[in-house]
């Protein structure tokens, strides 16, 4: 708590700091008047991301509060930009300058797209086998030893070879599905027999 209070302090000194050097610029210096703006945006922005970090990580730094923190680091970032963007452009179109509107509208454009991909490159991070489910399934197979009796490292790659995601499996582990699905796994990943290699174990990174 004592560190988000820090942030927020900063944060907002930062802002006042901005917002002083944009009452100043009585001449009403286009420059100065991008510096300050500038400087209210990287406090605003750069409160929100430490602040988020700090609230995401907490005790466990999970993967889904990775993806999170990578949304709103994409976001601020993008917002950002754009708002800098639309300042050049209203500034080329007081000073008549055409230049200075298509440096603003291309800043604009080249923000949009590249967000857009990064944010969609995010939401397929959490998809699929993550390190957690992986983790997850693993413990799975040494809980269910007692009964089954798995070489639990062989396991995790033919479930991961056999279904694309967590939720594929869960789905299909329901009644006769289930019980075929173990008899393969007893030929498959008996206790006791090495049946996989030194590479498919490393590729498995808990």
């Amino acid at each position: 708590m004592i560190k988000i209070l820090a942030v927020l302090l900063l944060a907002i000194a930062g802002f006042y700091l901005g917002y002083k050097l944009y009452k100043s610029n009585k001449e009403e210096d286009e420059t100065v008047s991008m510096y300050a703006a500038i400087t209210m945006i990287c406090a605003v922005a750069g409160g929100i991301v430490l602040i988020s970090y700090l609230l995401l990580k907490g005790s466990s730094w999970t993967g889904e509060n990775k993806v999170i923190m990578r949304y709103i680091l994409i976001l601020c970032l993008a917002v950002s930009f754009i708002y800098l963007g639309g300042k050049l452009i209203i500034r080329g179109r007081r000073a008549d300058n055409r230049l200075t509107q298509i440096a603003g509208l291309s800043w604009v454009l080249v923000t949009l797209l590249a967000s857009g991909y990064a944010l969609s490159y995010v939401s397929k991070m959490n998809e699929g086998w993550t390190q957690e489910r992986q983790k997850a399934l693993m413990d799975k197979c040494v809980e269910q030893n007692a009964s089954y009796g798995y070489d639990c490292p062989c396991f995790v790659q033919e479930v991961m070879k056999k279904y694309k995601t967590n939720e594929d499996y869960n789905a299909a582990m329901k009644g006769q599905v289930e019980d075929q699905f173990h008899e393969a796994m007893d030929t498959l990943c008996p206790c006791g027999v090495k049946s996989y290699s030194e590479a498919e174990v490393e590729a498995v990174d808990f």
